[in-house]
């Protein structure tokens, strides 16, 4: 599963009206799902919450990312007024796995520049995948991640790890066509051996 194009939350009104949108996917018994949205862009002065539940059953596996851009730093409107609430939560047979929360208003405003936080960098993104099995061959399948070579030479942080039963990659950087970029170059490593398959890139990604 994909978008067509881009997301994106507009300026809030005057009275700061909340922007809200939760995605809810349910992965049925022995089934698998890839959820690989476009990114989502965050206006200037909006006041959104996004959120996204993924309940996974027995048997079940995912593959997702989710990338954000906070404002449009090409033209120089940068994500200096506005609130953002994100929340990424991932259950397997009920029991919560993975529960990301992140929150940018004016009262965490040093997180855009913080080391800990953004570093000032307008896109960050994630892919999850999992549940994974802790063998030799997941191991092996993080060391070819980790080798992966990013021929854009835009600045940008990324890595990944084994969380549980589940690999997490994260980027932090300017573009997020470099982070779909990296997030589908690991996809191309992470599909065969998730599900025996070769990638099929959406061509929807191509109009």
């Amino acid at each position: 599963m994909t978008t067509p194009g881009a997301s994106r939350v507009y300026r809030a009104r005057k009275d700061r009206s909340p922007q809200s949108q939760t995605n809810t996917i349910h992965v049925g018994k022995g089934a698998s799902c890839e959820w690989f949205p476009q990114e989502t862009i965050v206006f200037r002065g909006a006041h959104t919450q996004l959120e996204t539940r993924v309940a996974l059953s027995e048997g079940s596996l995912f593959q997702g990312w989710e990338i954000m851009t906070l404002g449009q730093p090409a033209s120089g409107s940068l994500f200096d007024l506005g609130s953002l609430h994100q929340r990424l939560y991932l259950s397997l047979a009920g029991v919560p796995q993975f529960i990301e929360n992140f929150s940018l208003d004016e009262r965490s405003r040093q997180l855009y520049a913080a080391s800990v936080g953004l570093r000032d960098f307008s896109t960050n993104g994630i892919l999850i995948v999992g549940p994974v099995p802790d063998t030799r061959d997941t191991a092996d399948l993080i060391d070819r991640l980790r080798g992966i070579a990013e021929d854009d030479d835009r600045p940008c942080l990324w890595g990944i790890s084994h969380v549980g039963k589940f690999l997490v990659s994260r980027y932090l950087g300017t573009c997020p066509q470099q982070a779909r970029l990296l997030f589908t170059q690991q996809w191309n490593h992470i599909r065969p051996f998730m599900l025996n398959r070769s990638t099929c890139l959406p061509a929807i990604w191509a109009t």
